[in-house]
Parts: structure tokens; C-alpha cells; sequence
């Protein structure tokens, strides 16, 4: 199905021998990990800011089986950097509210990107659940 959406997908391991994928879109993870704050933050976990996708991708899931769970992981899912970064200084205490993210900054901007994430989940289940040919399913679900 990635192959067929042009997505890509990464396995991430964990210390608990266990596996996560991170499905992505490549231009706009790069896009997401190469601005000014989100290298800044980056770059105080060890990773190299001059580092291709696939290289912070890799330190990534050394993060993740160094450690319980790695809070920069907000940055490549696409979360707002402000709230990443105030939850690495809070500790994750402290957010405004909490759904798919803990928010801090903007609540009312959290909570439609919720509502649109929600929408878009709905969406591909409705979509999966008639069993399209995949390369179909996966033209279908990149447009939600």
C-alpha cells in the first residue's frame, strides 16, 4: 500500500522487543524536521542536523529502544512544535488539554486538528471496509 500511495515506512524498534511503523509522506517529514526549531530541539537529543530522513528516522529508533518513549517523537507526527517543546519542559504535566497530544499552546487550533483526524479516520475505515484493490485503497486514503 505504500509503494502504491508513494508513502513510505520505517519499522521502529523498542526496548521491549517490540515493533512501531511510521508511515510518512518523505517531503513532509523533511519538511517537518528541517525547520530552525525543530532541528534546535533535535539537536539536543543527539541527532545530526545535517543527517538525511532516513538518518533521523534510524537515530529515532535508537531512541526509542534506548528509552522509554522519545519525546521529540511528537516533531516527526506531525504535532505543533510549541507543544512538543513544552512538553519536553513540562515533563508532559501541565497541558491545557489532551487527546491525540497533550496541547499547551493553541487549544482551539488542537482540538479541530482533532476533529479533522477523527474525520479522516472515519474515512479510511469506511473506505477498508469494501476491500478495494490496494493500489485503489491507497490512492483512496492518501486523499483523506
Amino acid at each position: 500500500m505504500c509503494k502504491a500511495s508513494g508513502l513510505h515506512m520505517a519499522e521502529l524498534r523498542n526496548k521491549k522487543d517490540s515493533s512501531l511503523f511510521l508511515i510518512y509522506d518523505q517531503n513532509e517529514l523533511d519538511k517537518a524536521i528541517r525547520n530552525e526549531q525543530s532541528l534546535c530541539i533535535l539537536n539536543e537529543f543527539g541527532y545530526k542536523t545535517d543527517g538525511s530522513v532516513d538518518e533521523f528516522i534510524e537515530h529515532l529508533s535508537y531512541r526509542l529502544s534506548d528509552s522509554n518513549f522519545p519525546h521529540e517523537v511528537g516533531i516527526f507526527l506531525g504535532y505543533p512544535l510549541g507543544d512538543v517543546k513544552a512538553y519536553i519542559e513540562n515533563k508532559g504535566k501541565n497541558c491545557a488539554c489532551c487527546r491525540y497530544w497533550k496541547a499547551y499552546e493553541d487549544v482551539e487550533k488542537a482540538q479541530k486538528t482533532w476533529a479533522r483526524i477523527d474525520k479522516a479516520q472515519s474515512d479510511a475505515i469506511d473506505i477498508l471496509q469494501n476491500f478495494p484493490p490496494i493500489h485503489i485503497a491507497a490512492n483512496l486514503l492518501k486523499a483523506v
